[in-house]
């Protein structure tokens, strides 16, 4: 379909019938050049609108400024009869097919303005969505984004659809949408993604917004997911945020800042905005919570991850200077990780308001590998508002590192500060912390007027940890339980062992006299090779330090103190076999054969001594080159 060709099914306005469904069944679909295939009812109707569906064997192309496949509820639109049995099969949009591409302004939506629930935009491929660019007039003053959309309007009586897409791989790219939104009282709809691998690129973003209402949650489940100069948001501005739920069963990987808005290129540049994963109230809202559970979770080149009820810098801390009535109530931030990586990346939770919640503008990381922050990282739970205290911050697991290791770059830090209430709380449970120290008062975050200021501290080149209260309050309480109390949570070793030293350099000679005057490497236990070159590797890798040879008069000692087990030899295989089952302290020398000999069956046996034969003379006898004839 192309140059405006349209398909639609209507109840006009004031009709009591009701539109009729569409559905298509082909082996591809092209739409291009403002070409539209619509279900809808208009103001004041009181039929019932339609759904659209298409099953296509191939592919779904929709292409260019206003070709869109869409359902519309008019203003004051639909019967009660509708109404009472809740309009649950009603202005849906059921999509099959191969492959879907969205691009250049090319769009699925479903609206409403009337009385009725929009409409569900359900999408199912066998090979991937994907969903990229931008429509810009050509005097760069209007724009119109590629996308899947559903939409409560500001005169709506119902919620919003839900958008939910199936297939092995999920692209949206520059400047692309995913948007569930809402401009009414009512509920917006939700935003759930099933797919092996997804990649959020250049701009693009996955959001669900309210104005006033209860926004809508965004479910991601999934392999992989990559946000690259993109975001991934549930916003509100004086209602309530949706929630963000990410499981990724391999890895999440953050990174970069959002790009300039492609309508307004000569305004002059304002600082970047991070990418990343948020839930936030702008206007005095109350932001909900996003949780992240994956194997490997990566933030990375001023990326970030929040949840925040106040306006925010560039550099993550809260605005000083803002309205009290523009101040909201955060939720709470969790991550579940195998690994976790900031590198010039934040974890945020701020909060504005007071609030019986316990769990307002909380940081739970729950972390059973390495946690390594590097590159003037941030993990803030900030309280901003009059009273308000500060946030908390749990974090356990296994290992936490803070780089770099010296003092010549900037470090990474932890901090539960309150403004003007007391500090937070800060539980640190881990089997090793190193490179980070706690601050007691607030001189690391005062400048060289007196002055206060949040951010000195993050700025200068340490690693720290703090619950501060900058007013009259209480600074609250930092616990740290090392499970490994020979570990110094603040500095790392400085002295190195250069391993060349206690290794051989000199190659053996042969024979086994050669191998016991020289040193020997056994491998036993998990990190090294398998048992059995027929055995899987251990992923799992163990760090094992350095040790030194025994000495000659030690040796000796567990010579004659360790029983020799009976060994046997399987002919030709050079395995063995143990007739009791003892533990010796070290493993017998494997020496190089040194000759042969034949069993009485046969067998032949490789020794370690070389056999005392005379050789046979060479029946050749070759000719000297000096010789002559």
């Amino acid at each position: 379909m192309e140059d405006r060709a349209q398909i639609e099914a209507q109840s006009q306005r004031r009709a009591t019938g009701d539109a009729n469904d569409i559905i298509i069944e082909a082996g591809l679909l092209s739409l291009s050049n403002k070409s539209s295939i619509t279900a809808e009812v208009n103001r004041n109707s009181k039929g019932n609108p339609g759904n659209i569906t298409i099953k296509v064997k191939e592919k779904i192309d929709i292409t260019g400024l206003s070709s869109a496949i869409k359902t519309n509820i008019g203003r004051d639109a639909g019967n009660n009869q509708t109404l009472e049995e809740g309009a649950a099969n009603i202005a849906n949009i059921y999509i099959e097919a191969r492959s879907l591409s969205l691009k250049n302004g090319g769009r699925i939506q479903a609206s409403t303005n009337g009385k009725i629930k929009a409409g569900d935009v359900d999408v199912k491929t066998t090979d991937f969505v994907d969903i990229s660019g931008v429509w810009v007039n050509s005097d760069q003053t209007q724009k119109r984004e590629s996308g899947i959309f559903t939409e409560t309007g500001n005169q709506a009586k119902a919620e919003g659809g839900l958008i939910k897409i199936e297939t092995p791989t999920f692209r949206l790219s520059d400047g692309a949408l995913l948007n569930a939104q809402s401009q009414s009282y009512f509920r917006g709809g939700d935003i759930e993604i099933d797919a092996n691998d997804v990649k959020v690129t250049d701009g693009a973003k996955v959001i669900a917004t309210s104005q006033k209402s209860r926004g809508g949650d965004i479910r991601l489940d999934l392999d992989t997911l990559t946000v690259n100069n993109s975001e991934i948001s549930a916003s509100t501005e004086t209602g309530s945020a949706g929630n963000v739920e990410v499981v990724a069963k391999d890895s999440v990987l953050l990174s970069g800042t959002l790009p300039d808005d492609p309508i307004s290129p000569n305004l002059p540049e304002d600082p970047k905005s991070p990418a990343g994963i948020f839930a936030a109230a702008t206007e005095g809202g109350t932001a909900q919570n996003v949780t992240i559970e994956t194997d490997e979770l990566t933030v990375e080149k001023g990326a970030r991850i929040a949840v925040s009820a106040v306006p925010l810098t560039q550099n993550g801390f809260p605005e000083t200077e803002v309205d009290e009535s523009k101040l909201g109530q955060a939720g709470t931030l969790e991550i579940k990780a195998d690994s976790l990586t900031l590198d010039n990346g934040q974890l945020i939770a701020a909060t504005g308001q007071k609030t019986e919640d316990k769990d307002a503008a909380t940081i739970d990381i729950n972390v059973p590998g390495v946690i390594i922050l590097d590159n003037n990282s941030l993990i803030l739970a900030s309280a901003t508002g009059n009273g308000v205290d500060g946030g908390n911050i749990d974090i356990s697991g296994g290992v936490l590192l803070a780089l770099p290791l010296t003092n010549d770059e900037k470090g990474s830090d932890i901090f539960a500060n309150a403004q003007k209430g007391d500090g937070g709380r800060i539980d640190i449970t881990l089997e090793g912390l190193f490179n980070m120290k706690v601050l007691e008062d607030t001189s690391a975050f005062t400048d060289s007027d007196g002055k206060i200021i949040e951010s000195l501290a993050f700025e200068n080149n340490d690693s720290e940890i703090a619950a501060i209260s900058f007013s009259s309050g209480q600074s609250g309480p930092v616990t740290r339980d090392i499970t490994n109390s020979a570990q110094d949570p603040e500095n790392l070793p400085t002295s190195v062992v250069d391993p060349s030293a206690l290794i051989v350099a000199n190659c053996p000679r042969s024979g086994k006299v050669a191998v016991d005057e020289l040193g020997e490497f056994i491998v036993t236990g998990r990190g090294g090779l398998p048992p059995s070159p027929l055995d899987p590797i251990n992923q799992q890798s163990v760090l094992v330090d350095w040790i030194t040879l025994d000495t000659e008069e030690e040796k000796i000692e567990e010579a004659t103190s360790t029983p020799t087990p009976e060994v046997s030899y399987l002919p030709m295989r050079g395995k063995r076999r143990t007739a009791s089952t003892p533990t010796p302290s070290r493993p017998k020398k494997i020496v190089e054969a040194q000759g042969w000999t034949v069993g009485e069956d046969g067998t032949i046996i490789l020794t370690a001594e070389p056999n005392n034969v005379t050789p046979k003379s060479n029946w050749y006898i070759p000719r000297y080159c000096g010789s002559k004839g």
